[in-house]
């Protein structure tokens, strides 16, 4: 069954006018008709069985029956990304949603290409569709969070992050530690920071800043990948290992 977002701005009692995007994608798209049951999701766990009411303009809809989305576990996994070009960056963001990161927080580091702030301005809404996107196609309840750009400096010792946060830090030159042979392994439960550089890499002083503020640095073999693929291929074995794939 298809499903929807909405924001609890457009819901009153029982009834849900859905905004002009999604209204297209109904109407215009999928040609859905009034009687069609569809499904509604409102970002915060919550799915919803509804019916579509009218199409004439911005879609209608009634409710008729609500449930809890899959429930946030205990282990929360976090992604830091340097700052990359903004295709590669909309890709990251995809393939972290649908994977079940919970967070992303871009940064900007030393060797971060050209004037990226300035290609980035003005893209949330629509990075915020894709990751919206992404959940619906992957049936996930919840969005993943996106934070706004940090420097590198502030996002390796962020004051909202628990002690007992495993963070580790993927960097190229690592040729001791893998994933596979972390001290402390990771374990279902284990609440994780992974952080990439972008595609430049991290230099070596902020890799000696890192390691002052608690990230260990951990490879990904001897292949030297682009930044969005280290990054999808990273968090799938994370998740593996977290027990979430």
């Amino acid at each position: 069954m298809r499903r929807f977002f909405f924001n609890t701005e457009q819901r009153s009692g029982e009834t849900v006018i859905l905004c002009a995007d999604e209204s297209r994608h109904i109407s215009r798209v999928l040609r859905y008709k009034p009687g069609r049951q569809v499904e509604l999701q409102d970002g915060k766990g919550t799915i919803y069985l509804a019916e579509i009411m009218d199409t004439s303009e911005n879609v209608r809809l009634r409710i008729l029956a609500e449930r809890s989305g899959a429930k946030k576990g205990n282990t929360g996994l976090l992604v830091g990304q340097g700052v990359i070009k903004t295709k590669k960056l909309e890709l990251v963001l995809q393939k972290c949603t649908e994977l079940g990161v919970d967070g992303f927080y871009p940064f900007l580091s030393s060797r971060c290409q050209g004037d990226l702030i300035r290609q980035y301005r003005g893209k949330g809404e629509r990075w915020r569709r894709i990751i919206d996107e992404a959940c619906k196609q992957c049936l996930r309840s919840r969005p993943m969070d996106l934070q706004a750009i940090h420097p590198f400096e502030e996002i390796i010792d962020l004051p909202e992050i628990e002690d007992n946060v495993v963070k580790l830090l993927f960097w190229e030159h690592e040729r001791e530690t893998n994933l596979a042979s972390l001290q402390e392994p990771l374990r279902p439960g284990s609440p994780v920071f992974l952080l990439f550089g972008p595609e430049g890499g991290f230099c070596e002083e902020e890799i000696e800043c890192a390691g002052r503020a608690g990230w260990q640095t951990v490879g990904l073999g001897q292949r030297i990948l682009r930044a969005e693929t280290a990054v999808i291929a990273a968090v799938s074995i994370v998740q593996h290992h977290l027990g979430n794939m």
